[in-house]
């Protein structure tokens, strides 16, 4: 398989973003990461890659540097990116706002139309929930 070597930590820095996106690391999501990655090393992690994954911090961890090497790289690869994101948001089968808003904030450093990724997020806007939040305060019954 072929890739670019110098994308991928900074892949790994964002995976691990979504992980820590909630502020709760969970081994399901960690494992996530793993197999994604593992995926483009036939299932063994490099040493760096690996080291990687056991050094990160996220009080350190910057997303507009690791986001960097994929500024320039075409819709649908970006939109895949953004669907790796997603993979580890949802590994736990918890999807909270903070998770959901670390995929928006990736879209928005790629430059990804929220049309082109609305399918991978939440969608709940606030006049919504406004309406919803007044039906049931006024006990309507249908």
């Amino acid at each position: 398989m072929s890739f670019e070597r110098d994308r991928i930590l900074p892949m790994t820095d964002v995976l691990l973003g979504a992980v820590y996106a909630d502020a709760e690391r969970t081994d399901a999501e960690i494992e996530a990461v793993k197999k994604l990655l593992g995926s483009v090393f036939d299932g063994e992690l490099p040493s760096d890659v690996a080291a990687r994954l056991d050094a990160f911090d996220p009080a350190t961890f910057a997303l507009d540097v690791a986001i960097e090497p994929f500024a320039d790289d075409a819709p649908a690869l970006k939109r895949k990116l953004l669907e790796l994101v997603a993979a580890v948001r949802d590994a736990d089968d918890i999807v909270d706002f903070e998770e959901d808003a670390y995929v928006m904030r990736v879209a928005a450093m790629l430059g990804v139309a929220k049309a082109d990724y609305a399918d991978l997020v939440l969608d709940l806007e606030v006049e919504e929930l406004t309406e919803v939040a007044e039906t049931v305060a006024r006990g309507a019954k249908d």
